[in-house]
């Protein structure tokens, strides 16, 4: 979007000219005893910790910092906005607790023009291209240089407002959402193994149960995957199922991301099945589902 066709009232702005971007840093060697200090209340910021956060505002951490450890790290109190920048890029979060960051995080302060959780959202929605941005190598890293040229778009501070209020009352509403579903899948889950260990009885139902082996009650076949390296083998009408596939399909497989040729199924040694064939992977941890 060009200067011209913003909305009235937005601007396109760097990083650098609405914040303060310092980098952390880390005590060395970081794993001497020295610098943690379990009692301390001065947080040690870790990935780790922003995945176990509601994805907003961080309240705890595994580690803390001694005294020693605080005074060669970066020091930043509650309130502070700050971003990682190694290996996990662009993941940003605001500092619920007094902690320290080491050098792959940075953090934004002293704003100018510029709400708080209006950047918090700004920077979340610019992960892809700061990943982009990020220096080539074994993992990917972004420095201050990068971050403070970094362009954002950026509204009235009335219009910054109310879009962060309406991206946090959606943000919640998610938070709410996942922890329902969770809860959702640990009650279905205790009653999977009451009724199918014949520890709960459905209404009506006295006959007493046998135990039987797979065999007995299924015929039984395994899958196969055509020789590597021969693409005549992909790409015609013949759905063959993968573990991504059967990781985000569900209940069902209804597609897949590869199809074999004929002379691909052939040379796979695997069978084509018809609908409703109940598929189970051998490699991974996955619930059984149904081809579709």
């Amino acid at each position: 979007m060009t200067s011209s066709a913003l909305p009235h009232g937005w601007q396109r702005v760097r990083i650098g000219e609405i914040a303060e971007v310092t980098r952390g840093a880390s005590p060395r060697p970081i794993a001497s005893d020295r610098w943690f200090d379990n009692s301390s209340k001065v947080g040690w910021v870790r990935i780790s910790d922003i995945g176990r956060s509601d994805g907003l505002l961080l309240k705890t951490t595994t580690q803390r910092l001694s005294a020693d450890g605080i005074a060669r790290s970066r020091y930043l109190p509650p309130g502070t906005l700050i971003m990682s920048i190694a290996a996990t890029v662009g993941l940003p979060i605001i500092t619920g607790i007094p902690a320290c960051i080491h050098d792959g995080f940075v953090a934004l302060q002293r704003l100018r023009g510029v709400d708080q959780r209006f950047l918090f959202y700004a920077l979340k929605a610019q992960e892809d291209a700061l990943k982009a941005a990020g220096q080539t190598g074994s993992q990917a890293n972004v420095n201050t240089e990068i971050v403070n040229r970094l362009e954002i778009l950026l509204p009235t501070e009335s219009e910054q407002l109310r879009i962060a209020e309406c991206l946090h009352d959606a943000e919640q509403a998610t938070i709410k959402l996942k922890g329902l579903i969770s809860k959702l899948e640990a009650v279905k889950q205790g009653m999977m193994q009451q009724l199918l260990m014949g520890e709960s009885r459905l209404p009506d139902f006295v006959e007493p149960w046998r135990q039987v082996r797979l065999g007995d009650v299924a015929t039984m076949g395994s899958g196969g995957t055509p020789p590597s390296g021969m693409p005549q083998y992909y790409g015609g009408g013949i759905p063959w199922v993968s573990i991504s596939d059967m990781t985000r399909s569900g209940r069902y497989v209804h597609d897949t991301a590869k199809t074999l040729t004929t002379s691909g199924l052939v040379n796979s040694a695997a069978t084509l099945y018809e609908d409703g064939v109940v598929l189970y992977a051998m490699y991974a941890s996955l619930e059984p589902v149904m081809q579709l």
